[in-house]
């Protein structure tokens, strides 16, 4: 299989790149949801959901911490990048 000496040169940067875009949108996510649950306290039609959701937005405090003081470490963009491209590399094998 050839491929472009402009790809191979580039798709790392492009790996990562897409890595830290997928954890900032993970960082809005878990925001989403810290806000989430002050939004259904206030909607007694949506009281069945609560315990769910407190205990979702609970456990995601306690792993990674405050929404707003979760930061991307250079760490965790490498190994989602590295994540990127085995599931990119092992889906065109399968094809």
């Amino acid at each position: 299989m050839a491929t472009n000496p402009l790809v191979v040169l580039f798709l790392p940067s492009l790996y990562i790149v897409g890595a830290l875009f997928s954890l900032l949108q993970f960082q809005v996510l878990i925001a989403l949801i810290g806000k989430g649950v002050l939004e259904l306290k206030k909607i007694p039609s949506l009281s069945s959901l609560l315990p769910f959701v407190v205990g979702l937005n609970d456990y995601l405090v306690k792993v990674f911490g405050p929404a707003q003081k979760f930061v991307p470490q250079p760490t965790h963009v490498l190994l989602v990048a590295l994540m990127m491209a085995v599931i990119i590399h092992t889906e065109r094998m399968r094809r």
